[in-house]
């Protein structure tokens, strides 16, 4: 099958079929291409620009909001278990101010925020946070302690992309929201 560009007649440069269709004074018996069961059919619609894919593309955001919430939540369990003194000891030494209430706020995103965003409830104002998190995270934890940043690049743009996307279909926060 052909893609793109349909070409009319086999054997023929597309150039050539015009000047040959739209010759004026020409009768359309005078037609020199084989019969029409020769010409080229029209190609069949591609799989990625319609069809099957934009059919399940809505549930790309259940997806997302599974894999970003998930990493956030297995982080946060961790900075649960360590609890709030030990996750503010290490902000402290890092050299990032107010490291207990930060602490708080990290475990409190990372843990209650994932489970959020996993359900599909405020995801929006809770990804804005984990966004937040992750931009505080790369310049004043990963970049000055010489690493690179693959995950929390990763999570950044998770998060940006679910603040953009919202909740989604599969979500339990449509079930709150009005006139539903």
């Amino acid at each position: 099958m052909l893609r793109g560009r349909r070409r009319h007649c086999r054997g023929a440069p597309a150039a050539r079929a015009r000047r040959h269709h739209q010759a004026p004074g020409r009768p359309p018996s005078a037609h020199r291409c084989a019969p029409p069961r020769a010409c080229s059919p029209t190609p069949e619609p591609h799989p990625f620009r319609g069809g099957l894919v934009n059919q399940y593309a809505p549930y790309a955001t259940f997806v997302l909001r599974l894999a970003v919430g998930g990493v956030f939540l297995r982080h946060g369990l961790q900075k649960f278990h360590t609890g709030v003194a030990g996750v503010a000891a290490f902000l402290h030494g890092a050299g990032i101010p107010f490291a207990t209430p930060t602490a708080a706020y990290l475990i409190a995103v990372e843990t209650i925020g994932a489970v959020c965003v996993v359900l599909g409830i405020l995801t929006r104002p809770v990804a804005a946070l984990m966004v937040v998190n992750m931009v505080v995270a790369i310049l004043a934890v990963v970049l000055p302690g010489g690493h690179t940043p693959e995950l929390e690049g990763l999570l950044l743009a998770g998060a940006l992309a679910l603040v953009a996307l919202g909740d989604g279909p599969l979500s339990v926060g449509i079930y709150f929201k009005k006139g539903q």
